[in-house]
């Protein structure tokens, strides 16, 4: 067998592709990464609820009473590596709309109160647009913008255009998908890491078995050519008149 393929070579190769492997891989995440991700969540008609337990019920906020309650909510989390600074972004609910409310939702209460909520004080004709903005988002940190509508259920757009951030908007669907295809990659990088590893393991016992068993073979070799010369050696030291002779045959 060439030289090459003896057993720690085997090793050294395989642990040299397994570092390369993984070492691409924590690299991409130690990498920079400055990504705020915006989660639309679909719209909900908090009225049809409540009318199904009677139509006696009403709906009221301040002092005007609505037929139609809608809720709709954005998802903010700073999903990079990095704290993000001075934060802005728009959420626009599309369509007329008589009455249209937003709030932040998140339990560190400090954060609830760093996120500022601005509005056009004149209701528009269309498409209500809310201004977030906060100083900072530590890495992991998110919140909940809960916005109120009036008339038609509809979902929320967010428009986001930050200087060296990638804005990344998603909804459940697209977000689980992208999901699915992360751990198909991750699959896909384990299972050659792990074959790569079990053949580097079941190859090092492998030659380390067949040395000890050439080595052994060796061995009693070497046994074997002691014992012949040994009793060699006793034949030729021993005198001839303690020699057997051979019986003289018959004739």
């Amino acid at each position: 067998m060439p030289e090459w393929l003896h057993g720690d070579w085997v090793v050294a190769i395989a642990s040299v592709v397994a570092a390369v492997v993984g070492g691409t891989v924590i690299e991409r995440y130690r990498a920079t990464r400055k990504l705020l991700r915006f989660v639309v969540q679909p719209p909900q008609a908090v009225s049809e609820g409540l009318r199904s337990h009677g139509t006696f019920l009403e709906i009221k906020i301040g002092d005007r009473i609505l037929r139609e309650l809608n809720v709709a909510s954005v998802s903010v989390k700073n999903a990079g590596n990095v704290q993000l600074e001075q934060i802005a972004f728009e959420i626009i609910l599309p369509g007329p709309h008589s009455l249209t409310l937003a709030e932040c939702i998140a339990a560190d209460q400090k954060l609830k109160s760093a996120v500022d909520i601005d509005f056009d004080r004149v209701m528009p004709a269309t498409d209500q647009r809310f201004k977030i903005s906060l100083p900072f988002l530590n890495p992991g940190e998110g919140f909940v913008i809960k916005t109120f509508s009036d008339d038609a259920p509809v979902a929320c757009r967010v428009e986001c255009r930050l200087p060296g951030v990638t804005a990344q908007i998603e909804t459940p669907e697209t977000l689980a998908a992208r999901h699915r295809r992360f751990e198909n990659v991750r699959g896909f990088l384990f299972i050659p890491f792990v074959l790569i590893t079990v053949i580097a393991v079941s190859a090092n016992w492998y030659f380390k078995l067949r040395d000890e068993s050439e080595r052994q073979a060796h061995v009693q070799f070497l046994e074997r050519e002691v014992d012949r010369l040994t009793k060699l050696s006793d034949e030729k030291s021993t005198p001839l008149e303690n020699r057997e002779l051979p019986a003289p045959s018959k004739k």
